[in-house]
């Protein structure tokens, strides 16, 4: 049997358990929007101010969107260095 090649999820780990069983060949990816509602959900209680949570939102959308790995890093880079003073942001972001 042939199955997909990749399989586009929300991180659901009963989902991802059973693309391992039944597609044991296939790649999964996360689904980008998933993503960024589970950030800007997760994230918004770093931020006592509005405008704040909006510019770094943008500033991680400006990561998720990037063109190359190369520009991906240095995007990441730049935002672990401007929020690196936000105790528990980076660490949900990079855990999750």
């Amino acid at each position: 049997m042939v199955g997909p090649q990749v399989i586009l999820i929300d991180r659901e780990l009963g989902l991802i358990k059973a693309i391992e069983f039944v597609f044991p060949s296939s790649s999964y990816l996360l689904c980008t929007w998933h993503i960024n509602k589970d950030v800007a959900a997760n994230t918004k209680l770093f931020f006592s101010r509005n405008e704040d949570f909006n510019r770094f939102l943008s500033k991680w959308n400006a990561v998720m969107v990037a063109t190359s790995e190369g520009v991906f890093n240095s995007r990441f880079t730049n935002l672990v260095t401007e929020y690196a003073c936000i105790n528990g942001l980076l660490d949900y972001l990079m855990s999750t």
